[in-house]
């Protein structure tokens, strides 16, 4: 359940079609995850469409969009990552989510994005730039 946001992320960027099944418990997590990720592509003018039971995704070139993270720390780096692969700007809203999972989420996509932050980062210094 927790790996459906970054596939979701992932199918809209890989060629034909991908269809998630099995996906009823998402429905009752920290949001409606089906549906939250149904909305995040479909605002990134990504195709497809959810059912009870998972969502089936067009692949797409994503477009720059407002996103509503719903509140889901999932969600948020899921869309996060979409933007990483969208055309023109994002903005997702919910980022004090992440620290339910991972409270550097933002600060290591910056060093992953920009490497050279390595070595002015505290505590960072000396890491393995790898």
């Amino acid at each position: 359940p927790d790996l459906f946001p970054p596939v979701c992320a992932l199918a809209a960027c890989a060629a034909g079609t991908t269809n998630v099944l099995g996906s009823a418990a998402l429905r009752v997590k920290e949001s409606d995850r089906v549906a939250a990720m149904a909305a995040g592509l479909g605002a990134a003018g990504i195709a497809g469409e959810h059912g009870v039971d998972g969502l089936l995704m067009c692949a797409g070139r994503p477009r720059g969009a407002v996103q509503q993270a719903r509140d889901d720390h999932r969600v948020h780096m899921a869309l996060t990552a979409l933007a990483l692969a969208a055309d023109g700007p994002s903005t997702i809203d919910g980022s004090w989510s992440v620290q339910t999972s991972y409270p550097a989420f933002h600060r290591d996509l910056a060093l992953l994005l920009e490497p050279e932050l390595l070595s002015e980062a505290p505590g960072i210094a000396g890491a393995h730039q790898g």
